[in-house]
């Protein structure tokens, strides 16, 4: 997408920005990164780059390798926050982060992922020993989906291609040191796990309360327009 959007992530020919726009214009299976001098979300370790594309119908995405690729943020977990974005991923069992600051209950965060068990959608809000985990229905594989949800203290939820949403209500404590990760998920400190394999081809965050039913919605159309997603709603 293009235009200017305050925190927004996004693909922008096709780093990763913040309401900013950029000139930097990269081929094709060119690595990509913010680089050191601009974060909410920067990689400076070459082999940890992921990788610019462009399918035939001009649609641009970042491709994370599954190994050691992900995008490092600036932003350290509030309270309450909402989360978007289009995906595509492989149904493998394995556990894979889109947009997380943790990886397991022990580490204090949240986290937009695929689950391990089921190759679903999952949001989750952790405390250091509480789970609040909204997990989606539908499986995820390499067709382009978009999902979006929400945690706060209290619950979290989740939604995919706009369809049932599925919550979770669990009192947790309200903030976290510990930072988000794009393309894997903060597992403490300065350490990651759990590469996304697969493209990312948007990113929304917002901090603090949800958006609310209608702008959410607005948000995925705008979303699987500019990404040609279809079947959202």
């Amino acid at each position: 997408g293009s235009g200017t959007w305050d925190n927004v992530f996004r693909i922008y020919a096709p780093q990763l920005e913040r309401g900013k726009v950029t000139t930097f214009t990269p081929t094709s299976g060119e690595a990509v990164s913010r680089g050191t001098n601009f974060t909410p979300a920067f990689q400076d370790t070459a082999a940890s780059k992921p990788v610019y594309s462009k399918d035939a119908d001009g649609v641009q995405a970042v491709s994370f390798d599954g190994t050691n690729d992900f995008f490092r943020t600036s932003i350290e977990t509030p309270v309450a926050g909402y989360i978007a974005g289009v995906w595509m991923t492989k149904t493998d069992g394995l556990a894979k982060g889109m947009f997380s600051s943790s990886n397991a209950v022990a580490v204090a965060g949240a986290r937009l992922n695929k689950s391990a068990t089921t190759d679903r959608a999952t949001m989750n809000r952790l405390d250091g020993t509480i789970n609040a985990a909204a997990q989606g229905t539908t499986t995820l594989s390499s067709k382009k989906f978009v999902v979006d949800g929400h945690y706060t203290a209290t619950d979290a939820s989740i939604r995919v291609n706009g369809g049932t949403e599925n919550t979770s209500a669990t009192a947790l404590t309200a903030t976290s040191t510990n930072y988000f990760r794009i393309g894997a998920e903060g597992s403490g400190g300065e350490t990651q796990t759990n590469y996304w394999d697969g493209k990312m081809l948007a990113q929304i965050w917002i901090p603090g309360e949800r958006p609310g039913a209608d702008n959410e919605a607005r948000i995925r159309q705008l979303l699987a327009q500019i990404c040609e997603v279809e079947d959202v709603v």
